[in-house]
C-alpha cells in the first residue's frame, strides 16, 4: 500500500500536445495581422516609403521566413528545452 502511494506522488503524466504547426502559425498570422496594420501603416511610413508600403511587407516577411529558418536549422542541432 505505501509503495502504492509513493509512485502516485512521483509519476505525474505527461502534457497533451494539443496544438500542430499549421494551427500555431494561423494563430501567429492572426495576432501579427492587426499588429502590423496598426503599427506600420500610420501616417509617418506611409510619407516615409510612399505606395511602396506593400513591398516594404513582402521584404520583412521574406526576412522573418529567413530568421524562422535559421532557428529551425539552428534547433535541429540543439534540441534541449532548457535555458542552460
Amino acid at each position: 500500500m505505501p509503495n502504492e502511494a509513493l509512485t502516485a506522488v512521483t509519476t505525474t503524466p505527461k502534457p497533451k500536445r494539443s496544438l500542430r504547426t499549421f494551427e500555431v502559425t494561423a494563430i501567429s498570422v492572426g495576432f501579427m495581422g492587426p499588429v502590423m496594420a496598426m503599427s506600420l501603416n500610420g501616417i509617418g511610413v506611409a510619407g516615409l516609403v510612399g505606395k511602396a508600403v506593400p513591398f516594404t511587407f513582402t521584404v520583412s516577411f521574406v526576412g522573418t521566413l529567413l530568421v524562422a529558418y535559421g532557428f529551425v536549422r539552428l534547433l535541429r542541432k540543439i534540441t534541449h528545452a532548457g535555458s542552460v
